[in-house]
């Protein structure tokens, strides 16, 4: 019941986006016309918490952290496979790493979702047919 409401709400804001101001009892036009200032650091270019706050209207916990970004000088290796010695943990591991689902994965290899599932569920290395090892094989280059 709850999730028709949300539905039946977001459609609703999708066709008349600027009920979202009506809810809020803000003037769109005053917003749009309102100039804001930034001040924005010349070294760091952030702009700080409080000026976020006050641009926005919201209240930033203080415990928030800033999220650091991964270094891209890093190469990754790709994980070699012996596909005749591949255990259903190791191919659970290319479908996640691919951001697949199961279907997604099975379809790809030409095979059932019950037969990748049973794969990825089964102890010790894998009795797969050429016809999938060549779809793998194919499928990680």
């Amino acid at each position: 019941m709850i999730a028709a409401v949300l539905y039946g709400i977001g459609s609703r804001l999708d066709e008349q986006p600027e009920l979202l101001f009506t809810l809020r009892n803000v003037d769109a036009a005053q917003l749009i016309n309102t100039k804001v200032a930034l001040s924005v650091s010349q070294t760091t270019e952030k702009v700080e918490d409080d000026m976020l706050e006050s641009i926005f209207g919201i209240d930033l916990e203080d415990s928030i952290k800033p999220v650091k970004a991964k270094s891209k000088t890093k190469t990754k290796q790709k994980k070699s496979y012996d596909f005749d010695k591949i255990t259903g943990k190791q191919l659970k591991e290319i479908r996640e790493k691919k951001k697949m689902t199961v279907l997604q994965f099975a379809t790809s290899l030409n095979v059932t979702s019950a037969s990748v599932y049973r794969w990825e569920t089964k102890d010790g290395p894998l009795n797969l047919r050429v016809r999938v090892k060549d779809c793998l094989k194919a499928f990680l280059v």
